[in-house]
């Protein structure tokens, strides 16, 4: 992924910092729960400030085509069929702390629920 300029993972991890270098090993869970949670927290305030800016959750960007006629309308697109997206498998994730696992859902659940307001849905329905 190197020579695409792609180090969020891998052997040329560099992560993004938003702040603090994440601490931890990145071979664990709560390294990368750290990580997301200060990158997704930085883009909230972004969003925050950006009305143009919002954030719509994949999973219900892949699995329900409402959400995908919604952001169309919204950036002012032809509405097609998104072939492209594929449903995100739901995974078990590996050992972590609680506490981390439940900020990352609040502030998941914040963002979905502020992109889906933006797109005039109500929890990735119209």
């Amino acid at each position: 992924m190197t020579w695409l300029g792609h180090h969020e993972f891998g052997a040329t991890h560099r992560p993004f910092l938003f702040g603090a270098r994440p601490a931890g090993d990145p071979m664990a869970m709560d390294y990368w729960l750290r990580l997301w949670l200060s990158v997704y927290g930085a883009l909230e305030a972004v969003e925050e400030a950006c009305p143009n800016v919002s954030f719509v959750p994949y999973e219900a960007l892949s699995a329900d085509p409402t959400v995908w006629t919604a952001v169309a309308a919204r950036i002012g697109v032809p509405v097609a069929a998104a072939g492209e997206l594929r449903p995100a498998p739901d995974k078990t994730p590996g050992a972590h702390d609680d506490e981390l696992g439940q900020a990352a859902a609040a502030l998941h659940a914040r963002l979905s629920t502020k992109g889906f307001a933006a797109l005039g849905l109500v929890k990735g329905k119209s």
